[in-house]
């Protein structure tokens, strides 16, 4: 009867943490061969974490060594973001090149491109790989997303003004970029212009 109002639930912010319970597991291993109690935690963690939104995959170094994948071009892919969110720029870099070689050219590489190179520290460089790839697909919003934080975390809040103006003319109902535009405008002194924004 709960499964309804689950499905249906939506998180009231942004979730950073799965919190697993293991109940289950002991459970499910007294009525069955204990071996099965590692699976049924791996599963359950999976779950959860995917329920966060939180990007995972069921990906090993060993399994990435030995070239046990499904598709190795979304393997590379996920193991340059997992890179990436570990803070090992120069291997997230390595695997992502692998990844561009057997996926080609995509706006969603492009983004996890700039975003090593921002966290890096070479701001430069993520905002040209952004802004190649939002000329060839203007359409890709995380894509203005990610151009307009980088500049704000640049202290360059002019240009980032402009860059959320010229994503709002895409998008002018897109609430997070009214987010964006309001704390460019804060920075800049612009308190009443950001608090329009915000009501926006």
């Amino acid at each position: 009867q709960a499964e309804p109002h689950l499905h249906e639930a939506r998180f009231d912010g942004q979730p950073e943490v799965a919190f697993v319970t293991p109940r289950t597991s002991e459970i499910w291993s007294r009525v069955t061969d204990p071996s099965l109690t590692a699976f049924e935690n791996a599963k359950w963690v999976y779950l959860a974490l995917r329920h966060a939104h939180i990007p995972v995959d069921d990906l090993s170094e060993q399994q990435l060594a030995e070239g046990r994948f499904a598709n190795e071009g979304a393997t590379q892919y996920g193991s340059a973001y997992a890179a990436f969110r570990m803070s090992n720029y120069p291997l997230a870099e390595q695997r992502l090149q692998v990844a561009y070689r057997l996926l080609g050219k995509h706006p969603m590489l492009d983004l996890l491109s700039a975003r090593i190179a921002a966290g890096a520290g070479n701001m430069d460089r993520a905002l040209s790989i952004l802004r190649t790839s939002l000329q060839n697909r203007p359409d890709y919003r995380p894509a203005h997303y990610a151009e307009v934080d980088i500049l704000q975390r640049s202290a360059r809040h002019k240009d980032a003004l402009e860059a959320v103006e010229r994503a709002l003319r895409l998008y002018p109902k897109d609430a997070k970029l009214f987010g964006l535009k309001a704390a460019s405008l804060s920075a800049t002194g612009q308190k009443f212009l950001s608090h329009q924004s915000q009501a926006e």
